[in-house]
């Protein structure tokens, strides 16, 4: 899971919608999409002497070192990351906050990091529960300052069901642990960067190279709160 968008509610209009997206990924797939992702990452430019990170935001603008890779080549890359996801079908979910309407609707809207992660995990649930029942899921999701309040979340959902959402029963297809990772950590991971990105592009109204009607066919859920 990799979220898109700014987290405070004090500038909505800023950055008024946040997104979470969880690409899912079976485990005997795991080690081939690192491998190729690992492949299409293989010579990206440097700046300082380091090679740049993937980050779908930073290659669509051409900032921070990718101005470097003129547009033509950032777009080949973005869309050679979708047809990763595209070839093998992955399935996506993902959660939106519009972060407007809360602050319009909620005197104390819930943190936009933890709504969607309940969002997400609620969706995964119930794919794994139609499409994988013999499998568990193990959510791996972006390292940030709401760590702790996840975990305490996810312990809760497992333990006695989601404190809100849509979905009223306990994560009964899910693994007892949960794993924080980053871009540094991760190939497989960046799927999802792009994927969060790209939805977010999509519920802004902006333009994205393609990459959200490209990735849309393979959206098995996702959320809109509030509606």
């Amino acid at each position: 899971m990799d979220e898109a968008g700014g987290v405070s509610y004090q500038r909505p209009d800023k950055s008024r919608f946040f997104v979470r997206a969880a690409v899912l990924v079976r485990e005997n797939q795991i080690e081939t999409y690192q491998e190729v992702v690992k492949a299409i990452c293989s010579d990206f430019p440097t700046r300082n002497g380091k090679e740049l990170l993937f980050h779908t935001h930073r290659i669509f603008h051409g900032h921070d070192g990718w101005e470097q890779w003129a547009e033509q080549r950032r777009r080949e890359l973005l869309t050679g990351m979708a047809e990763i996801l595209i070839a093998e079908n992955v399935p996506i979910v993902y959660a939106c906050v519009d972060k407007k309407k809360m602050v319009e609707k909620y005197k104390k809207p819930i943190n936009p990091h933890l709504m969607t992660f309940i969002q997400c995990g609620e969706m995964v649930e119930r794919w794994t529960h139609q499409h994988a029942r013999e499998n568990m899921w193990i959510p791996c999701v972006g390292s940030n300052d709401f760590n702790r309040e996840i975990e305490e979340l996810f312990v809760s959902c497992r333990r006695f069901g989601s404190p809100f959402g849509w979905w009223e029963r306990k994560w009964d297809v899910v693994m007892d642990v949960i794993a924080f990772t980053s871009p540094e950590k991760s190939n497989v991971f960046l799927l999802s960067d792009l994927c969060a990105w790209a939805f977010s592009r999509e519920r802004q109204g902006k333009d994205s190279w393609g990459l959200y009607d490209a990735l849309r066919p393979l959206v098995y859920a996702h959320k809109l709160f509030p509606r």
